[in-house]
Order: structure tokens, then C-alpha cells, then sequence
């Protein structure tokens, strides 16, 4: 049983806090539930079935400081910015942040942040499916790096580079 009032990340829904248990009913079937409250969406509630290992699994831990600094440190581009269908490369980008995997999800992001910043050079803009999935990516990453490293999530990223650089 995980501990009411602890904080994980729960899958895209990002840092959830563990608000409790319920029983409740969804098709037809009563369940205890765990009731998961996200951080940066405070209205919404994500329900949680114990016991169902594949969605439990799902709960994990948040990251430590020292992970957080080591993921950063051992960042490596995405390949996904390279599909050129727009369609499979939307997909992609949203299998890769669905999956909660940091080094892909930091990876993505620091992709479209360099095919951001070339298009810029030569006077293009950025695909609106490309930025809206490099924003959610960064969303999700900067509850979490706010989370544990005590920073409005505003000022991560800023925080993170005065750390990397004293």
C-alpha cells in the first residue's frame, strides 16, 4: 500500500499526490481505488485501481537530486524529431512522453529545442504539433525537477544551470 499524502509521478499525468483510497464503482464492478491528485492540475482526479500491477507499476517514486543532475549530465538528442510524416512524428513524440521515460522525454525536448533554434536561424517557425509536444514534455519534466529541487517550476531550468555551472 503506498503512503496517503506522498508525491509520484504518474504516467503523462506527472507528479501526483496520493490524496487516498476510495471504493467506487466504473463498469458495473466496485473497487478500491487510489484517489491521485496532479500537482499542476489540482482539478482533476485520476483513479487508480490497486492491485492492477500494470497501473500500479505506473505509480513511481520521484526522481532525487542526484538523478535529476545525472539524467541532465547524460542527455542524448532524440531521433524522433527526424520522421518526417507529421502524423507518425506526432504519435512518436507522444508514445515518447506517455512512456514517462526521462532520458527519452529530456532527450525529445532538447531535440526540438535545436530544430527550434536552426528553423529560427533561417527565418522558419517551428511546427505547432512540435512545440505543443516539446511544451508538454517540459511541463511534465519541470513539475517533477520543481518538485524535488524546491523551485516554482518557472524556475528550473534556471535553477539547474546555476547548479550545473557553481
Amino acid at each position: 500500500m503506498r503512503a496517503i499524502h506522498s508525491l509520484i509521478c504518474y504516467k503523462a499525468n506527472g507528479v501526483c499526490e496520493i490524496a487516498g483510497t476510495e471504493q467506487k464503482c466504473f463498469g458495473g464492478q466496485t473497487q478500491e481505488y487510489y484517489v491521485l491528485k496532479p500537482l499542476h492540475s489540482p482539478a482533476s482526479t485520476v483513479f487508480v485501481p490497486i492491485g492492477n500491477e500494470a497501473l500500479e507499476s505506473a505509480m513511481r517514486p520521484l526522481l532525487t537530486r542526484e538523478e535529476i543532475f545525472k539524467l541532465i549530465e547524460n542527455i542524448v538528442p532524440s531521433q524522433a524529431v527526424e520522421e518526417e510524416n507529421p502524423r507518425a512524428r506526432k504519435e512518436l513524440f507522444n508514445s515518447i512522453i506517455n512512456s514517462g521515460d526521462h532520458h527519452e522525454i529530456l532527450g525529445l525536448v532538447l531535440s526540438i529545442r535545436q530544430q527550434r533554434d536552426r528553423l529560427l536561424q533561417e527565418g522558419k517557425k517551428l511546427r505547432v504539433a512540435d512545440d505543443a509536444a516539446m511544451k508538454r514534455a517540459e511541463t511534465l519534466l519541470n513539475d517533477e525537477f520543481s518538485a524535488v529541487l524546491g523551485v516554482p517550476p518557472t524556475e528550473v531550468e534556471a535553477y539547474i544551470r546555476t547548479e550545473i555551472t557553481a
